[in-house]
Formats: C-alpha cells, structure tokens, sequence
C-alpha cells in the first residue's frame, strides 16, 4: 500500500496572508487566556478572604489597650477561672481579634479518605467577625473554602480548582451553627475573651461549666470539660448543625476534643484538636488540626 499520497507539502500551505491570520487567532487566544488568568485571580477565594480581612481590620476603632485583671476573672465558674489562669490571662491584653495559622487533615465525608489542609484565619470579638480560609487537596485536586461570619450571618463557599463551586451553604442553620463556632473559637484559641458579658456562665462541678453565647439575637450553649491541671479538654455544643451531602440540615452534637497544651505567643493553649459529629454512639471525626500560631491583637496593614 502506498502512503505517500498523505503526505502533505506544508509550504504549500504557508502563504503570507495564511501566516497573517494564523498569527492573529494565536494572539487572540493569548489574550483571552490571559484575561482568563485575571479573572481567576480577581475572584479567587483567598483574595476575597484578604479583601475581607483588610476590611474589617481597618473598620476597627481606635482604643486604648486594656489588660485583664484578676478582678476580671472573678465573675466566672471556678473551673473556667482557673482555666484562664493557667493559660496565662491575667496581665494580658483584652482581645479586639486574633489570627490563627493551622494544618492538619481534613474528612470531606465518613467515607472519604483524609487530605492534608491547611488554614488561615481572623475572627474579631466585639463585633463578632470570623473569616476562615483552608485550602486541600483531594483526589489531585485542589480545592478552596472560605467560611465567613459577620453580623450573625454566616456562609460557606467551598470550590474546587477555585473556580468550580462545590458548596454554597448559607441560611438560618449556617447562623447558628457558625456562632457555636465562634464561641468555640474564643473557648480554644483566645480563653482571655471568656470574660466577655455576652457569654452566661453556670457551673456544673469543679471540672464542668456551661456557657451560653449571644450574639445577634443567636443564643448557643455548650459545655465545657477541664482536667485537675485546668485544662480545658472537650467542648461539646447540641447547637450546631451537619449539612448533609443532599443539601439537608440535621442538627447533631458537636465536640471538638483537645491536647497537647504548649505555649504559643505567651499563651497556654492547646497545640491539636479534633472536630467531630456524634450520633447514635457514633463518631465522625473530620478534622484534625494542629495550632501552629495565635496572635492576639497582631499590627496589621
């Protein structure tokens, strides 16, 4: 069999006009990759989490720095004072926001193998504002969330690559759930901000307290569980809800366990916790995370 009769003269084919628009769709096709490129860039999720973040921290008001007294302590349950002691609160500023640096491993569902994650985040206390950023990635995938809190509404957004959206969570349950969030936030990384008036406080025994936080009109309660050393080890919340893979609320209790207390920027605080889901007996553990570094009140922008 002959093959020649393929075989194709590409001069043939190069003419200068031929050469012309070549040239042009290769230019126009740079360009619309480019613009591309910027797109992503201008909507990406960790740009809008920077944005965000340089809002509300120059929203801040201007104000004196004031240390926490033992005075300030006195009006809590005994388990959650010495909890404040032993981390080291008293003398310290009162906190007006922190930054937190974590990674860890992350379970996108019971069934999913872990993936690596790490986090990025910035929550503001007394207009409560959280913004928290991960990134993972699952099956060679990269994929992005942001969850952000601000007057008592919350959402989450979580996209695949950056640009394909996987989950878009918002809504009365969202409110609820993020605000034991960030109560769970002021109770792991910054105990200081427990002497907040928004928080009601009862005393169960000398190792057990249970604290209600409002904000917004949200009220959510959990207990809180501390060893003889006072250590703050569990946080469990019945005020939170799972968001089920059909887009379905169920509300579930909450715990996110804790060890390994060291100190992190003149703080006593724990170094790896846990967030789990517990229903029926079963657990559900889908995070796993080691505090890397706490900034109360850092300079910023």
């Amino acid at each position: 069999m002959c093959f020649n009769v393929f075989v194709i003269n590409i001069g043939d084919f190069m003419t200068k006009e031929n050469i012309i628009v070549t040239l042009i769709i290769a230019s126009i096709l740079i360009l619309l990759l480019a613009g591309l490129v910027v797109v992503m860039t201008l909507k990406s999720t960790y740009r809008n989490f920077k944005n965000q973040e340089k809002r509300l921290t120059e929203s801040l008001p201007a104000s004196e720095s004031e240390l926490i007294t033992s005075e300030d302590l006195a009006p809590l349950p005994e388990p959650v004072r010495r909890y404040l002691e032993y981390t080291g609160a008293v003398g310290t500023e009162k906190v007006k926001f922190f930054t937190a640096e974590i990674d860890g491993d992350f379970k996108m569902s019971p069934d999913r193998d872990w993936a690596p994650v790490q986090v990025e985040q910035i929550s503001f206390i007394e207009n409560p504002a959280r913004l928290f950023f991960m990134k993972l990635k699952f099956m060679g995938l990269k994929i992005f969330g942001l969850h952000h809190y601000e007057s008592a509404k919350a959402t989450m957004v979580v996209k695949v690559l950056d640009l394909f959206k996987a989950a878009d969570a918002r809504g009365p349950e969202m409110n609820k759930g993020e605000t034991v969030t960030v109560f769970n936030d002021m109770c792991v990384f910054v105990p200081s901000s427990l002497i907040d008036s928004r928080i009601s406080w009862h005393e169960i025994d000398n190792l057990t307290a249970e604290g209600t936080f409002t904000n917004g009109g949200i009220s959510v309660t959990a207990v809180l569980y501390f060893n003889e050393s006072g250590q703050l080890v569990n946080f469990i919340s019945e005020d939170r809800y799972y968001l089920n893979e059909d887009g379905t609320y169920e509300l579930l209790r909450w715990a996110t366990p804790l060890i390994e207390y060291r100190e992190n920027n003149g703080l006593n605080i724990a170094s790896y916790g846990e967030a789990v889901w517990l229903r029926d007996g079963s657990e559900y553990s889908y995070a796993r995370f080691n505090i890397r570094d706490v900034r109360v009140n850092p300079v910023r922008y």
